[in-house]
């Protein structure tokens, strides 16, 4: 098996970030799950991904970039990740907006919700629905181009957070009809680039002309390898608190493969049971530690394991 591949049906799409090089008390657990990592220091793994995907974002002009990863990988620190490093260039700003909380009864109900997230950056009044009944196409016609205009010399970039449940048909042909609206809308305009994450397979979005699109660039989240993975077990000595004999972090790999949200979930509880038996310091993880340690995961996190099956 290559160093990349996943053991998870077959899925070759996880999450490349985690938490990593911070300073820590001894008694503060250094793995987190289901946390966004907004901090660029605590940036481990998939650097070289992490450059592609901007030389994407930086020459992807009237085409749509399509981030992909499975449940509970991690996809909006990558889009953390990305306005971080943007927010430090000349010439973009970047736009976050979480589709979680956005109603999602039409197109316009979607882009009214990026409507008030660009509001909240760009010196732009915030619209309301009554302008999207009113006007046709009010985003793409009136307040995008008034945006755009507004940037001045710098580019919107659009980071978009997916929804990850679609749970209804009707509900699955807007956020399709969406889909399509941004394929179309990047190509009418200049400055502005789009970065939307999904959380399934492009072959899903039934309907969707994607995978060969020339309007679309996809962007796969690779497992992590054995020393990205070896990198997130041993954040415990890097933080001076507990060590990992190499049969440990091995072993870790073998459970894990690499899944992100996986191996930090083990190590986690890994750590705690250490803490509680030897205290903060001096500690040596080896194989058994980890062996007692599977099935508590399965107790603390069976709702989010499930998720995760569930988005096979």
């Amino acid at each position: 098996m290559a160093e990349n591949d996943s053991p998870l049906k077959d899925s070759p799409l996880v999450e490349s970030l985690f938490k990593g090089k911070v300073s820590l008390s001894p008694s503060e657990n250094p793995y987190l799950t289901g946390t966004p990592i907004e901090d660029q220091n605590n940036f481990i793994g998939h650097q070289k991904f992490f450059q592609n995907l901007l030389r994407i974002v930086l020459r992807s002009t009237h085409s749509l970039i399509l981030l992909q990863g499975q449940r509970l990988t991690g996809k909006t620190s990558v889009l953390y990740q990305i306005k971080r490093w943007l927010n430090s260039e000349d010439g973009f700003i970047p736009v976050y907006c979480s589709l979680e909380n956005i109603n999602f009864s039409s197109v316009d109900d979607i882009l009214l919700g990026i409507s008030r997230a660009l509001a909240e950056v760009i010196d732009l009044s915030g619209p309301v629905r009554k302008d999207f009944d009113e006007t046709e196409d009010f985003f793409r016609q009136t307040y995008l181009p008034q945006a755009v205009y507004n940037a001045g010399d710098s580019e919107i970039v659009l980071l978009l957070d997916e929804v990850d449940v679609i749970d209804s048909p009707y509900v699955e042909r807007v956020y399709q009809q969406f889909i399509q609206y941004l394929q179309e809308m990047v190509v009418d305009f200049d400055g502005i680039r789009v970065i939307l994450t999904i959380g399934r397979q492009p072959g899903e979005l039934a309907g969707i002309a994607i995978d060969g699109a020339e309007n679309v660039n996809l962007a796969r989240l690779p497992l992590m390898g054995k020393r990205e993975t070896r990198s997130a077990v041993i954040q415990s000595e890097v933080a001076g608190i507990i060590r990992w004999s190499d049969s440990a972090v091995k072993r870790i790999w073998d459970l894990t493969r690499g899944h992100p949200f996986l191996v930090q979930q083990l190590c986690s509880v890994v750590w705690e049971n250490a803490v509680a038996k030897h205290g903060s310091r001096g500690a040596i993880i080896q194989v058994p530690d980890i062996k007692i340690s599977i099935d508590q995961i399965f107790r603390q996190a069976t709702t989010s394991l499930q998720w995760i099956w569930n988005g096979f």
